[in-house]
C-alpha cells in the first residue's frame, strides 16, 4: 500500500513541476511578444467569422487561421471569399477532428510563422474548454493565447468534457498522440489530406 501512496505522491509532483514548466515559458513568452501576432479561428457558429474579421480589420497584419473538420472547411474558404475577398494573410487548417486536434493540427504553422501570442476565437460557451486545453498543448510550446469570444445561444458545455479533453491533453504531452484514429471522420479526412497533395 505504501508503494501506491509514493506513486501517487511522485505523480502529483510530476504534475506542478509540468504545471510550473508551462506557466514559466507562458510568461517568459509573453513577456516577450505582449501584442497578438495571429487569430486562430475554430469553425462553428458563424457569429466566429464576425469576429475574426472585426480582430483582422483593427489589425489588418494579423495572420488568420481558421481550423476545421476536412468534412466543412471549404463552406468556410466561401464564406470568406465572399466577405472578405481581399483578405491577406489568410490559412486553412482541415485536419481538426475536434478541439484537442484543432490545436495539435496548427502547431506546424505556428512555428513555421513564428507566431507565438494568438487571438483565439470561438463562443463563449466553448470558450472555458479551449483556453485549457490550448494552454495545455499551445502553452507547453511557449505560446499564449488570448481569448475573444463569439455570442452566441449555445448552451454551457458540461464540466465532463473539460476533464475528459486535459486528461486527452496530457497524454498528448506524454506521446504526440491524440487518439484521432478513433474517431469516425478520421479516414475521411485522411482521404481528403491525400487528395489536396496530390
Amino acid at each position: 500500500m505504501i508503494w501506491f501512496w509514493r506513486g501517487v505522491g511522485f505523480a502529483g509532483l510530476g504534475m506542478l513541476a509540468l504545471v510550473a514548466w508551462i506557466s514559466l515559458r507562458v510568461a517568459i513568452s509573453s513577456a516577450r511578444h505582449p501584442a497578438p501576432q495571429g487569430v486562430v479561428m475554430l469553425t462553428g457558429h458563424p457569429q466566429r467569422i464576425t469576429v475574426a474579421l472585426d480582430l483582422l480589420e483593427q489589425d489588418p497584419d494579423l495572420r488568420l487561421i481558421v481550423v476545421g473538420g476536412c468534412w466543412h472547411i471549404e463552406n468556410y474558404q466561401r464564406a470568406f471569399q465572399r466577405r472578405a475577398p481581399g483578405l491577406k494573410h489568410l490559412h486553412f487548417e482541415a485536419q481538426a477532428l475536434d478541439t484537442l486536434t484543432s490545436f495539435t493540427s496548427i502547431l506546424p504553422y505556428l512555428r513555421a510563422q513564428k507566431l507565438q501570442h494568438i487571438y483565439v476565437v470561438t463562443s463563449q460557451a466553448h470558450m472555458p474548454r479551449t483556453q485549457q486545453i490550448s494552454w495545455w498543448i499551445l502553452g507547453s510550446q511557449g505560446r499564449v493565447i488570448t481569448p475573444v469570444p463569439a455570442s452566441d445561444q449555445i448552451r454551457p458545455e458540461h464540466p465532463s468534457r473539460r476533464f475528459r479533453d486535459t486528461a486527452r491533453a496530457l497524454i498528448w504531452l506524454l506521446t504526440r498522440q491524440t487518439g484521432d484514429r478513433f474517431n469516425p471522420r478520421y479516414q475521411q479526412c485522411l482521404e481528403y489530406r491525400k487528395s489536396s497533395h496530390q
